[in-house]
């Protein structure tokens, strides 16, 4: 019996220190994926707004997209690697990040000819340290005219 016991203990004590050591690795992973800024596009039949955005910092940028229009819509961020959305549904949303380096990047609606018919821009990683993540939703999310960063 005592041995039993004493295995019951041990298997006890490895399976907590097993949870132990796999919650700090998720924390880890959280820490290290915080977003640089968050740039709103709202996508609507056919066009981005805004169609050209600017981030004050480079790293990992975290998109919040809105599909406003009455077809499917997604985003594509030409970088390397490429990061995209998944496809939005007519009146829904979905948010992604890429880690991007100072630079000038195309982004686009990967779906169909969307490109063609005017869902394409760039977008602008400056190299400064600026705390303008603010600046870039409040000013994607206007709604209205050329925004400016």
């Amino acid at each position: 019996m005592p041995l039993c016991s004493r295995r019951a203990s041990l298997a006890a004590l490895a399976a907590a220190t097993a949870l132990a050591v796999a919650g700090c690795g998720g924390d880890e992973e959280s820490s290290s994926a915080e977003a640089a800024a968050t740039v709103d596009v709202s996508e609507t039949d056919f066009a981005l707004e805004p169609q050209d955005a600017t981030v004050d910092e480079s790293g990992v940028i975290e998109f919040a997209v809105t599909n406003d229009g009455e077809t499917d819509h997604a985003l594509e961020i030409e970088a390397d690697p490429e990061a995209v959305s998944d496809t939005i549904a007519a009146g829904e949303s979905t948010t992604f990040t890429a880690e991007l380096d100072p630079g000038d990047y195309k982004w686009y609606c990967p779906i169909a000819n969307h490109e063609d018919l005017g869902m394409v821009g760039t977008l602008t990683v400056a190299e400064g340290s600026g705390a303008s993540s603010g600046e870039s939703e409040d000013s994607g999310s206007s709604g209205g005219g050329s925004p400016s960063y």
